[in-house]
This record gives C-alpha cells, sequence and structure tokens, in this order.
C-alpha cells in the first residue's frame, strides 16, 4: 500500500443490494491500494423539510470531520478531474504531513 489512509463519509446507509454489493466491490479495489475508513452518519429524519434535513445531516457530517480531513466533496456541480489529476491532488495532500483526503458524499437531497 502506499499513501495516508482515505477516508470516506457519507450520509445514511446503502439499503439496495446492488449497490451495497457495488460499494463492497470498490471498498475492496481501494484497499488493495490505500487502507480506506468509510463512516456513516445517520441521515436527517424523512418527516423534516428538505433544508433542514440538509442542514442536519450537514452537522453531522462537519461533527465527523477529523482535524487532518482535508474535506473533497463529491458533488455533480463541482469540478471534473481526469485520473492523473485526482492522483496529483491526493499526492499534495500525502506531501502535507497534517492531511488526510477526506471524501464527501451528501444524502438524498445533497448537502447543505
Amino acid at each position: 500500500m502506499t499513501g495516508k489512509p482515505l477516508r470516506l463519509l457519507s450520509v445514511g446507509k446503502l439499503k439496495v443490494p446492488f449497490w451495497k454489493d457495488a460499494a463492497a466491490h470498490y471498498s475492496r479495489r481501494i484497499n488493495r491500494w490505500r487502507r480506506l475508513e468509510c463512516v456513516e452518519v445517520r441521515d436527517g429524519d424523512p418527516a423534516l423539510p428538505q433544508a433542514q434535513r440538509n442542514e442536519l445531516e450537514g452537522r453531522r457530517l462537519l461533527e465527523a470531520l477529523g482535524p487532518q480531513d482535508v474535506p473533497l466533496v463529491l458533488d455533480e456541480r463541482g469540478i471534473t478531474m481526469t485520473s492523473p489529476q485526482l492522483a496529483q491532488l491526493l499526492q499534495k495532500i500525502d506531501n502535507n504531513a497534517m492531511g488526510r483526503a477526506c471524501f464527501i458524499i451528501g444524502g438524498a437531497y445533497g448537502l447543505d
């Protein structure tokens, strides 16, 4: 294994067997390259209005971040990167003595 461990923060648990299997498959593949720590925060109450639910989930994600985590938010409106660009970014984070890449995935309604 090379590089620092990676961290993945996500909202809620996967419920559909297909997605659970896909996540396990990719976790095994990533773990051959780097250790991957997956942390799931509880999703918001479905009875809450969407804005309040997102705010609650956002607070839980922020609370789960460690002081060494460099947040990398996965969002469809974000910057598109090629594999080499992502590798360069991870290398840059690895070179920072106190940093660790932490990918963040929001809930069903995105992030606050």
